[in-house]
């Protein structure tokens, strides 16, 4: 058998090998750049549900092609949010620390709704983003609750008036209150509140309240979360007199009860509403004197208005004897009319 007859079939374990000089030796593999699709967020808290204002932190852990820890080198870390049904970005996270491979970001979410956080290593997305969470409104805040209407500034004495207080988070977001939301109108001229009240809910963020009250004049209405003044309050109310009425007027002067044919006599009529407040624009008043046994007018009653609520009546009379004065107040845009004669009046106590 000859040399070239013989044919390996397998390496004998009795070959000896030894290691060059130097090895076994370690070697030092440096990762690649990160790549997005490998790269991973890892949250610190779940964010699926969180309220407006409120820090959330993350770790982004950059890795290369081969799962790899990696630096970031140059491309651009991007982190930033969008409605769920809007295309427009808002960058919101506000500080980041950077360890070797890892990127720690603190993210604060201001708005309400739903949202999707991107987080973007160059323009690619890294794995899992976006992330999907609902943001909602925190607690509200005194200084970010106001009232609002025409109430808040001018009332009618007598008529009940509604205004609205808008309930705020400190960023602005509607905000149901879970304390009571509080009101009363307190009088300039006295201690004691005209009306006072709590809102009610009407829709998110937004209560009611009802407010009625019966001084005329400048009063303050004051608008509480608990025991704090929402942004505005207290609030300077003008409340107005409501329709001059006879009943609570008055007249006084010596003309209400007799004069002297020939010679010019003269009453007042002070004008007041229902709560008796001095009417700020007084209706008209007109007076006549009976006419005669013949039918035939006695006299014309002339009408001067002296001031907001006050008018001064004269009238001549040339016939003696005994004759009925009616006084009118005139309810403006109205056809009928109240009044009061002089014999129904005690002119000691008008």
């Amino acid at each position: 058998m000859t040399a070239g007859d013989l044919v390996p079939s397998a390496i004998s374990p009795l070959i000896a090998a030894s290691n060059l000089e130097g090895f076994p030796r370690q070697i030092q593999m440096t990762a690649r750049e990160a790549v997005a699709a490998k790269s991973l967020a890892v949250l610190g808290a779940p964010v699926s549900v969180t309220t407006a204002g409120q820090q959330r932190s993350f770790t982004i852990i950059f890795r290369d092609a081969f799962e790899n820890p990696s630096e970031v080198g140059l491309l651009e870390l991007v982190v930033m949010s969008r409605m769920a049904d809007s295309e427009q970005s808002h960058y919101q996270y506000a500080t980041h620390t950077h360890t070797g491979s890892e990127v720690s970001i603190d993210f604060t979410a201001t708005s309400t709704g739903t949202f999707a956080l991107y987080i973007l290593l160059g323009q690619a997305p890294v794995a899992g983003s976006p992330f999907l969470f609902d943001v909602r409104p925190g607690f509200p805040a005194h200084s970010s609750c106001f009232a609002r209407g025409s109430s808040v500034s001018l009332l009618t004495a007598g008529v009940n008036a509604a205004f609205t207080i808008m309930s705020a988070d400190e960023h602005g977001n509607p905000s149901n209150s879970a304390g009571a939301l509080r009101y009363c109108l307190q009088l300039a001229s006295s201690d004691i509140d005209a009306c006072s009240g709590t809102a009610l809910r009407f829709d998110l963020g937004v209560y009611e309240a009802q407010i009625v009250a019966t001084v005329a004049g400048s009063h303050a209405l004051v608008v509480q979360l608990g025991e704090s003044h929402v942004r505005g309050s207290p609030y300077t109310v003008r409340v107005l007199p409501a329709v001059s009425v006879g009943s609570t007027s008055s007249m006084q002067g010596q003309g209400i009860s007799s004069t002297t044919a020939g010679l010019t006599a003269e009453f007042h009529v002070s004008v007041r509403d229902r709560f008796s407040n001095h009417a700020q624009s007084a209706a008209p008043v007109f007076a006549s004197l009976s006419p005669d046994e013949r039918g035939v007018r006695n006299t014309r009653v002339s009408t001067e208005q002296l001031g907001a609520d006050t008018y001064r009546l004269r009238y001549t009379a040339t016939r003696a004897g005994s004759n009925t004065l009616n006084t009118w107040i005139v309810y403006p845009h109205a056809l009928h009319a109240t009044y009061f004669a002089s014999s129904d009046l005690d002119p000691e106590s008008a």
